[in-house]
């Protein structure tokens, strides 16, 4: 009885359902019409004097299935298809669907490479306290900082590559290069990633002197493809291609407190920077490049200045948005 019930649940969710179950239902579809006109053209035969279906087998034999024989073939056929669809659909009901996968794991979820934005969004507006860990931070400085900046002594801690070592970014160069990232086509060497690095250091700077916020900044000898963004209640996975997905986890998932942990390992291993030496102003704009140089030259980076130039720094700070707007 059991079996009979499951076998009509199959059969009722493979109509119920057209676009889930998709190739089995045509099939089924079509199984369904054949063993229908089967079935006609059967009691027509039977009826009416349609007519036979017979075989020959060889040495004068026949087989004869009489006047409703090929309407029984059809039939047969269709059902036939029909057990073929089921069989189908049950392979792919023996699988998970992806798209209510999130649903049925609670507290981790596959974001959508379109609804990333949105999921920040909606961190953003939750959040008590920010924790980053990735490479350039340019979403950071460019949409989080001044989202953020307006709630009365908040907390953020960053955690970035390392500017003043020169293997470290030319070897993240070199990965930028390979991937296809938000930049479409930039072509990335050492000097260019640690200007990248450098604006985010500025702009934290910025907002710490000019604004009620407080940043801790580390940076880190190593990078990783993989960046964290966090608030109490939520992170956000992200990687570089901007073809691939986000992961986001709760945190009332045990891989919360797991990530949270690397984090805040990774800034214990890196190297913490005193970002409240910038000059205030009122806006960045309104920054001139000695204040870029006396800045960087208090946190020991005034060879690096040198080497990007005074100038491009201040003229790449002004340029500052958030890469991920449209």
């Amino acid at each position: 009885m059991n079996d009979f019930i499951n076998g009509l649940t199959k059969i009722i969710d493979l109509f119920l359902n057209p676009r889930k179950n998709g190739f089995p239902v045509i099939v089924a579809l079509i199984g369904l019409t054949i063993a229908y006109l089967g079935y006609d053209l059967f009691i027509a035969g039977i009826q009416e004097g349609g007519a036979a279906l017979s075989i020959s087998y060889g040495d004068g034999k026949k087989f004869d299935l009489g006047k409703g024989g090929p309407g029984l073939i059809f039939c047969v056929f269709g059902m036939g298809l029909i057990v073929f669809a089921i069989h189908n659909y049950s392979k792919i009901r023996s699988f998970p669907d992806s798209s209510t996968m999130s649903e049925e794991i609670s507290g981790l979820e596959e974001i959508h490479p379109r609804k990333i934005t949105k999921e920040f969004d909606a961190l953003l507006s939750s959040a008590g306290r920010w924790r980053y860990k990735g490479n350039f931070g340019r979403y950071m400085r460019g949409k989080v900082l001044p989202t953020l900046a307006s709630k009365a002594n908040f907390h953020i801690s960053v955690c970035i590559i390392d500017p003043t070592d020169p293997n470290l970014c030319e070897e993240h160069a070199r990965y930028r290069n390979s991937i296809n990232s938000i930049d479409k086509g930039k072509k990335y060497n050492a000097e260019t990633v640690a200007l990248e690095v450098v604006v985010t250091i500025i702009i934290c700077a910025w907002f710490v002197r000019n604004k009620n916020i407080a940043i801790d900044l580390y940076l880190s000898t190593v990078f990783d493809p993989v960046r964290i963004d966090a608030n109490d209640h939520a992170m956000i996975l992200t990687v570089e291609d901007r073809r691939s997905p986000a992961l986001k986890i709760t945190s009332d998932h045990f891989m919360f407190e797991h990530f949270d942990l690397q984090m805040q390992f990774s800034r214990q291993q890196a190297k913490s920077i005193n970002v409240s030496g910038l000059k205030e102003s009122d806006t960045v704009a309104a920054l001139e490049a000695r204040n870029i140089e006396a800045f960087l030259e208090g946190i020991g980076m005034s060879d690096l200045c040198s080497q990007l130039g005074a100038e491009n720094i201040l003229a790449a700070c002004r340029n500052v948005r958030n890469p991920y707007e449209n």
